[in-house]
């Protein structure tokens, strides 16, 4: 399957490309139509260029410099302005907001930034264009303080121009920054593009409007909904060949997968979607790329990978003037450090990363103020317009309100209408009030229903992946026997130092293999985690110093153990990976104090219904792992969100974010609560259980001797449907001298029984699962016709399920696939040995 993949994908970035000409190659033929040098070729020139940023942005740099070559002999004002202002958007994706552009530069240009302005008499839809761009410009550059002028004139000259396409675009750039800092005016604003959402004139932009509305709302989503939203997004943007909004859609799918705990498929995501990064060719997506791999890979606790990761996403965007993407790679490498323990390294991260820090405070100083200015400007204008058509539909009521008193014949009668109108009004007031406190009441009946339906669709996705995960790990098991018992094998006799070692690498894999498979399982709950036991407190008080160089200089961090007696049984990484992304959220969240505690609590029902709750509550003891800072705080809507993939209230959007968090309390069979409130802080409380979720039974296992000695000869009946299996044990076994008779059936037992009856030393090995007639029902069937037959069972399922089952129908003993050669043979000698001891007779 993976070859077919390999062939399939030039194919399918064939398919991508052809998609990218749809909207672009319009504008092409538009333009090819018109006369060359005309105000309405430049106009087409530049939608071209907006086209080709979603989907080519080397063909849109190209683009911008044609124009810039026309635009030296034009007669029309101001094409120019807007000409080279393109030219270093386009620059500024392609190079990065440093790179001086390659283009010429009129004589009034210096530095990095155009200095020229618009003529006094520059149109409305020229000053949209012109200024629309700038802003998006320093939006690559993380700079909003020249951001936001600069996208509130835009806005008020698109709307002045009437065309739909500049005043969508002017929004939803401007929605970039609002819909976190200003979210209410943000909702007016986006309100305002209804009457134009079907012109189509912003059909172009259709894949990127339904992304942005897809993450306002997906929040009361199922994953299997959010999945089909975005496919269906996907569709629309293949179509209109927005690579842009493909490459954020698949963002999507990988954060969807992370969430669901398959760290493989997200992976493998990121590769799928790396064509589609490298065709649109934008530096800052392909470093958001890169960083969501290493994010990934510290995941799934594979370093090197992360650090290969880093190290490529920092040649993406390294020097480049993307500051955002710096202070991203620089927690990644915190976070790198701190997984590997290197203290040099966590130091030189975090002091690296306290210089970006005071480099953001510098740019984003004046910030709120400006956008508290700019907002009181942009309510005082739309109050304005709401008064004048108040006064216009005042002065139109007037008007017929005069019609009406000059007809002097009808004064009675309206008055007598008036009175009857105002009594009738009064009525259905008091009549719409007590509707109103009745769809109340029914709307909080149902919002009670709708949240325990939310929790039993989220424990049925979890059983529904567990049952998925469990097969797929009883398959692998059987694979990694073959690997595993060919490699032994071969390895027999084997005298050749290099092949040897090739042989060695190869058991490594298998068995790196086999434990994949038992954390499948354990992630299925298919059997106990084979996880540590260890205390909270200690855990905690270990992790201090790396907390407080996470903190860094500008953030007080102080830590309480409130309780010493708090042993749980779990992965400790988890613990403190959960611990650092809290505390580096508080620390992002312009905290200046923050304070870690542990504590036993016991919860009940009443305490979870307080505050918003995330997991899996029930009531017990649990070891509560508290944060709580006093930094900006959330509102219920910011709430909704904090743990979904990829979220941030920071300007622009980077990471996984509290995600991480969410997934390590799931794994615990625990639960999270959040309790904050804007601008008074936020405290995090995240409750393990103190006993385990689910207990895992005894394991029967048979100890090998410390000794290596000679195993006598035996005869093995060998049962199992897979004949590669088969094949597999009865080589290993007849090396080692023992006799081997094999059946794919159990109704083939009959003919191989008198075989059995004649050997002194026999035995059965039966697999578990099988087609037909299983495991369970040849046992049986051999304990009827031949009771003193020892019997051992061997399954690639979970050991609880195996050893529970051999219990279940008393046999000499079990073995879990995959399995040694060794390993096999003082397993089948040890049952032996049992039952004679137990029986004092021979079969």
């Amino acid at each position: 399957m993976r070859s077919l993949a390999l062939w399939l994908l030039p194919f399918a970035c064939v398919s991508a490309t052809l998609a990218q000409e749809v909207t672009a190659g319009k504008l092409m033929r538009l333009r090819e139509a018109q006369t060359s040098g005309s105000l309405e070729w430049f106009e087409s020139g530049f939608e071209l260029v907006e086209a080709q940023l979603h989907s080519d942005v080397a063909a849109a740099l190209q683009t911008a410099e044609e124009l810039a070559k026309a635009a030296r002999g034009t007669t029309y004002p101001d094409i120019s302005s807007v000409v080279h202002v393109l030219h270093w958007l386009a620059l500024a994706a392609r190079q990065g907001p440093l790179i001086a552009p390659l283009a010429p530069m009129p004589a009034s240009t210096t530095g990095s930034r155009p200095t020229m302005h618009l003529s006094a008499t520059a149109s409305a839809s020229t000053r949209a264009r012109y200024f629309t761009a700038r802003a998006r410009r320093a939006y690559y550059a993380d700079t909003p303080t020249e951001f936001l002028p600069d996208m509130f004139t835009a806005l008020e000259a698109a709307r002045e121009s009437g065309n739909p396409l500049l005043l969508h675009r002017a929004v939803w750039t401007l929605h970039l920054v609002l819909e976190r800092a200003a979210a209410a005016y943000d909702t007016e604003l986006l309100s305002q593009l209804a009457p134009t959402a079907d012109d189509p004139a912003v059909a172009q932009l259709a894949a990127w409007h339904a992304l942005q509305l897809h993450w306002r709302a997906n929040s009361g989503l199922t994953r299997a909904e959010r999945l089909q939203e975005l496919a269906a997004i996907d569709r629309t943007a293949r179509d209109l060949g927005d690579l842009r909004t493909q490459v954020h859609t698949a963002w999507d799918r990988v954060a969807l997968e992370m969430a669901g705990g398959d760290k493989a498929k997200a992976a493998a995501l990121l590769v799928e979607i790396q064509p589609l990064v490298d065709r649109l060719g934008d530096r800052r997506l392909r470093g958001i790329t890169l960083e969501l791999a290493a994010e990934i890979a510290l995941d799934r606790d594979l370093s090197d990978d992360a650090a290969a990761f880093l190290a490529s996403a920092a040649k993406v965007t390294k020097r480049r003037g993307l500051p955002d993407r710096d202070i991203q790679q620089a927690h990644l490498d915190l976070q790198l450090a701190t997984r590997r323990g290197d203290t040099t390294a966590i130091a030189t991260a975090t002091k690296q990363l306290d210089g970006l820090r005071r480099e953001e405070e510098r740019r984003y100083l004046g910030f709120h103020s400006l956008l508290e200015q700019l907002l009181t400007g942009e309510r005082q204008h739309l109050e304005l317009e709401r008064n004048l058509a108040k006064e216009r539909d005042v002065a139109a009521r007037t008007l017929r309100t005069v019609q009406i008193v000059g007809l002097a014949l009808l004064a009675a009668s309206l008055l007598l209408l008036t009175v009857l109108t105002l009594r009738s009004r009064r009525r259905l007031q008091k009549a719409h009030h007590a509707l109103q406190k009745e769809a109340r009441r029914r709307e909080l009946e149902v919002e009670a229903r709708l949240t325990l339906e939310q929790r039993l669709r989220q424990l049925e996705r979890s059983e529904s992946l567990g049952v998925v995960a469990g097969g797929v790990a009883h398959d692998f098991n059987n694979l990694m026997l073959a690997v595993l018992g060919n490699a032994d094998l071969l390895s027999e006799g084997e005298h050749d130092p290099e092949r040897q070692r090739l042989l060695d690498a190869i058991c490594a894999a298998g068995e790196s293999g086999a434990r994949v498979c038992s954390q499948l399982q354990a992630y299925a709950g298919n059997q106990t985690v084979p996880a540590e036991t260890f205390n909270m407190a200690t855990v905690v008080r270990s992790m201090a110093p790396v907390l407080e160089a996470a903190a860094g200089p500008s953030m007080q961090l102080t830590v309480g153990i409130d309780s010493e007696q708090l042993s749980l049984q779990g992965r400790v990484t988890d613990v403190e990976l959960s611990l650092l992304n809290l505390v580096t959220n508080a620390r992002d969240a312009k905290a200046s104090t923050a304070r870690v505690a542990v504590s036993l609590r016991q919860m009940t029902t009443t305490d979870w219904q307080q505050g918003h709750v995330r997991g899996e509550p029930s009531n017990g003891p649990f070891a509560c792992l508290e944060v709580a800072d006093n930094g900006e705080g959330m509102d219920d809507a910011l709430m909704e969100r904090i743990f979904d993939p990829f979220f941030t209230t920071r300007f622009p959007g980077r990471g996984l974010g509290l995600a991480v968090v969410f997934g390590a309390v799931r794994r615990h069979h625990g639960a999270v609560t959040i309790t904050s409130e804007s601008g008074h802080g936020t405290r995090f409380r995240l409750y393990l259980p103190m006993q385990p979720q689910h207990g895992a039974a005894p394991v029967e296992s048979v100890p090998e001797p410390t000794e290596r000695q000679p195993i006598e000869a035996m005869t093995v009946l060998v049962v199992d449907d897979e004949t590669h299996i088969r094949d597999l044990v009865r080589r290993s076994l007849e090396r080692r001298g023992h006799r081997v008779l094999d059946i794919g059936d159990g109704r083939d037992l009959a003919s191989v029984l008198p075989s059995l009856a004649a050997s002194p030393r026999a035995i059965a090995l039966v697999d578990l699962t099988m087609p037909g007639m299983d495991g369970r029902d040849v046992v049986r069937q051999l304990q009827q016709l031949h009771d003193r037959l020892p019997v051992v069972l061997m399954s690639g399922h979970a050991e609880d399920h195996l050893s529970e089952t051999a219990r279940e129908l008393q046999v000499s003993g079990h073995v879990s696939k995959p399995f040694r050669s060794a390993e096999l043979e003082n397993a089948l000698d040890a049952a032996l040995s049992s039952s004679s001891s137990s029986s004092n007779r021979r079969f």
